[in-house]
């Protein structure tokens, strides 16, 4: 509920549009869903307004490397994971993120 409070007062902040997009990805990945597929749309507009705002946001790429993943886009999700570690090459939930990521791509 922050989130989403944060985000209705400051709709045009990409942290707040990150940050519930990084919710909403949760919801669908921990199986709390009622509609993932919409879910995951949402996501994916929270994640790109957020990127377009600040597309050297570490966290920004992830995310949409993380949705990538489940959409079967290979080339992409890799992409954001090589850029968010260029970015924060010592944090380590990106480093946990990419290696998911480059795991299951076997890469």
């Amino acid at each position: 509920k922050l989130f989403d409070g944060a985000l209705k007062r400051q709709p045009k902040s990409s942290t707040a549009n990150l940050l519930m997009g990084w919710i909403i990805w949760q919801k669908v990945i921990l199986g709390l869903s009622k509609d993932p597929s919409s879910d995951l749309t949402k996501a994916r507009i929270l994640a790109e307004f957020a990127f377009a705002a600040k597309s050297q946001r570490h966290s920004a790429h992830m995310l949409l490397g993380s949705l990538d993943l489940i959409d079967i886009k290979h080339a992409s999700a890799l992409a954001h994971a090589d850029r968010g570690l260029e970015l924060a090459p010592s944090n380590g939930s990106d480093i946990a993120i990419a290696g998911y990521i480059k795991i299951t791509y076997d890469y």
